[in-house]
């Protein structure tokens, strides 16, 4: 898949994201968010696991920076990270899922 499907794939998911949350579909909303911005940001979340120290540390700074877009790609993206299984053992951590 090139660049412009990937974007397009990942605005669709987005668009239908707004939708489940306007019929307060809450769960499929949020579920299809995270897919758009794992496509939307592959490139990102890649770099992390393969050991970029420093756009973790944006990346998890974003996470409360106040910016609500900027907040909910920043927590999406943390969110692929920390549940690749591989990620977390070889940087020795363990996730803790809170409701």
């Amino acid at each position: 898949m090139n660049e412009e499907q990937r974007e397009k794939l990942a605005q669709a998911l987005l668009e239908e994201s707004l939708t489940c949350a306007n019929r307060d579909d809450l769960d499929d909303a949020k579920d299809l968010m995270q897919r758009s911005v794992a496509i939307k940001w592959n490139h990102t979340i890649e770099k992390i696991l393969n050991g970029d120290k420093q756009l973790l540390k944006k990346v998890t700074r974003d996470q409360f920076c106040g910016d609500k877009s900027k907040m909910i790609i920043a927590r999406c993206i943390m969110n692929e990270v920390v549940t690749n299984k591989e990620w977390l053992k070889k940087n020795n951590l363990g996730v803790e899922w809170y409701e």
